[in-house]
């Protein structure tokens, strides 16, 4: 929201003219900026619960699937006959792919979902976080490689699925079509002469 980033703005004007001494000043400024932002909410009805619940639902939801399915692989604890029923180069689901396709291509799915999901993100916070995450993703590469090839027949059906749900809400025609109000455009650059 652009009234929240000229908040901000004001705020962070305001804190250089108020001594890092002055405790008390300093609190009182961000508790109008905290204010401010409350309204801003209010007026575009954000509500905060909702901007965490959605996405933790999902990662929630990904983490126990994948976790269940390994440990359905690994145990055996239902004849789902995957030793026999994968396809092309990993017919047999219950064990790693030995050529690391998958993985790769289930890792770099999760780092283009963060990155197209945060395409829009603006602020040293956002772009932190989203560093972070794709961090996260390339870290866990050596650990995704060791999962089962039959993890990956969810992996990456949800990851596009996350990526073309993403880009479907992002379109003119999607959003007209389902009432839902444009994004605002980011602001432009500022040009120095």
């Amino acid at each position: 929201m652009p009234e929240i980033s000229f908040l901000a703005q004001l705020l962070m004007s305001r804190l250089k003219t108020v001594p890092i001494s002055n405790v008390e000043e300093r609190m009182n400024l961000i508790g109008v900026f905290m204010k401010g932002v409350k309204a801003c909410f209010v007026v575009h009805n954000v509500y905060v619960s909702e901007i965490f619940l959605y996405p933790m639902l999902n990662i929630s939801v990904f983490v126990t699937f994948v976790y269940a399915v390994r440990d359905m692989v690994i145990n055996g604890s239902l004849d789902l006959q995957l030793d026999s029923g994968g396809a092309f180069w990993f017919t047999d689901l219950s064990e790693m792919d030995k050529t690391f396709i998958l993985p790769l291509y289930a890792t770099f799915l999760s780092y283009m979902a963060i990155d197209l999901g945060t395409a829009r993100a603006q602020g040293k916070l956002m772009m932190f976080i989203r560093d972070a995450l794709q961090t996260i993703v390339m870290l866990s590469l050596p650990m995704v490689t060791q999962l089962p090839a039959g993890v990956f027949c969810y992996w990456i059906p949800s990851s596009c699925y996350g990526i073309a749900q993403s880009q479907m809400l992002k379109s003119p025609k999607f959003q007209k079509l389902f009432g839902i109000p444009p994004l605002p455009l980011p602001p432009a650059p500022k040009t120095t002469n």
